[in-house]
This record gives structure tokens, sequence and C-alpha cells, in this order.
């Protein structure tokens, strides 16, 4: 702003015919590096932001895991997708060089020559990303224990289908009943054979407690 536009600007505010005595300007310039990815912008930002712009000023490709980390952060990379990455990098190097021959304070000479240079590096690179997850382990598993106690979730039942009644006989849910062995109390029919087997070898001794039958196990 020149003193004639802070002049008519001052004007408009105050009215004609102000003297304008000191004037301050002031300016700020604000900087942000943005990478547009996709239409995205994503700003530049910390240590990956420096390398990613270093490598482009370079003219070279960032590195993969850098760019990966940015389209985590800003939720793009959510899904596998298939990454085309294309960098072109344009830079202009103007060189100017001004010769003044001046005697006794006259410029009697003077030259001038303009060189400029201009540089285009081009690159492309086209490959699949897989999102960012967690490795889901297998947990470890507990060796199998026959026991009802290493089964948390089991209903299961020790009688394997069976019921025990008072008498020591067990009863099938089934309807039919197994003999059981009334002298030692085993749930084993053969059991009931070798008891009572030994009671009739006893030579008609009485066995308090005990009454001897005779009765066919099949």
């Amino acid at each position: 702003m020149d003193d004639h536009e802070i002049q008519s600007t001052v004007e408009s505010i105050l009215g004609p015919g102000v003297k304008v005595v000191d004037c301050e300007k002031k300016s700020c310039v604000r900087e942000e590096e943005v990478l547009l990815i996709n239409g995205v912008p994503i700003p530049l930002e910390g240590p990956d932001g420096v390398a990613i712009r270093e490598a482009m000023i370079t003219g070279q490709v960032p590195p993969c895991d850098l760019l990966n980390q940015i389209l985590v952060k800003a939720g793009i990379l959510r899904a596998p997708v298939r990454l085309e990455t294309s960098l072109s990098v344009k830079s202009s190097i103007v060189t100017k060089e001004e010769v003044t021959v001046a005697r006794g304070g006259k410029v009697v000479d003077e030259r001038s020559r303009e060189t400029k240079e201009n540089n285009y590096y081009a690159s492309s690179t086209s490959e699949i990303w897989e999102p960012v997850g967690i490795i889901h382990r297998p947990r470890n598993i507990k060796p199998f224990d026959s026991s009802d106690d290493s089964r948390p979730n089991s209903n299961a039942s020790s009688d394997q289908g069976y019921t025990t009644s008072s008498n020591h006989v067990l009863r099938e849910r089934g309807g039919a009943s197994t003999a059981g062995c009334p002298i030692c109390e085993d749930n084993d029919p053969e059991c009931a054979r070798r008891c009572l087997g030994g009671l009739t070898g006893l030579g008609g001794k009485k066995v308090p407690g005990v009454r001897i039958t005779t009765s066919a196990v099949s």
C-alpha cells in the first residue's frame, strides 16, 4: 500500500482533508505445507512431514512407510487400495550478472547478462497397500482333562446316562435296570458275581448283616 492508498483509505473513514502524520503497517505471513492425496489435504507435520518434504524437494519418491503412516492418520487407508504415486518436480534457476563501468562518477558503460536453467524430474510408482491391522494370535489351549473340573462350561455329569438309587441299583434313564453289587456297593455287575460266589464258599458261615440269595445274573 503506497501513500496515496493510505491517504484515500483514511479519508474514506474520517472524511476528506485529513492529514496523515504517521502510518504503521504490519504484515503477517503464514506458511503451511500441505500434501494433496486424492483431493484430501494432509499437512506435512513432524519428522515424517519433514522427510517427505525433503524427498520431494530433491526429486525423489518419499518412502512408502512414511506415506503409509500419513494415510492411516488421515483415515484414507482403511482397505486394500492400489496406490499410484506420480511425482513431478520443476525447478528454475535464474542467474543475473550486471557490469557497470563508471568514470569520474559518471556511468560510461553498463552491461547485464541473465541465464535461466530449467530442471524437470518425473517419476511414478504403482503398488497395492494393505491397511494396518492387529494381528490376532491364538490363545494357549489348556490340555484336555477328563475330569469335570476342567470343563468350565460343561453340564455333563459323570453318571453317563445312569442315576443311582438308595438300594445301590443303577437305573438307566431308558427304564431298564442294571443290578449292582449289594456287598461292596460297586456298580460293576461282575463284582456281584464275585462277591456272592465268595459268600457261597464260606461253608455255610453266616455273616452278620448279609443275606445270601441265589439269583441268575445275565
